[in-house]
């Protein structure tokens, strides 16, 4: 993000924001001061986070604990959220299926994804676009 860009005044929710990916992320759209929102099962890991993203420059940073897993328990923390305001910025990270041989992975590897990558992703479309939409600004990433 060059200098001249500004996240100042988005609000921006980092799925899998404890580790690899989407932590890189939550440091990026914090370097743009962006007021970030950080979902993951680990929230140990989340509140161990914050204070380096309030160091790289976000406007603030809070930590959810949430399974993708289990959409009812997210569907209700989506709500709670949405009430709160417009998210602007959805990264939507997720694991997929174990590493390893195709043709010997097991089929329910497969499904456990399908339920991470599309099914939870539509919940937080399904979410989270009407704020973006009434906000006039949003953006998925996935």
């Amino acid at each position: 993000m060059s200098t001249s860009e500004t996240l100042s005044g988005r609000h921006a929710l980092v799925c899998g924001a404890s580790a690899g990916i989407g932590r890189a992320a939550a440091l990026a759209l914090a370097a743009g001061g962006a007021r970030l929102t950080l979902l993951a099962r680990r929230v140990d890991r989340l509140n161990a986070l914050i204070p380096e993203l309030l160091a790289a420059g976000a406007e603030s940073a809070t930590a959810l604990q949430a399974d993708l897993d289990d959409r009812a328990a997210l569907s209700a923390t989506l709500d709670a959220l949405a009430s709160q305001g417009a998210v602007h910025i959805l990264i939507h990270n997720t694991g997929g299926p174990p590493a390893g041989p195709l043709l010997k992975a097991d089929l329910s590897e497969f499904e456990v994804a399908f339920g991470r990558h599309v099914l939870a992703g539509q919940l937080m479309v399904q979410k989270l676009v009407p704020g973006m939409q009434e906000a006039g600004y949003g953006r998925i990433i996935n």
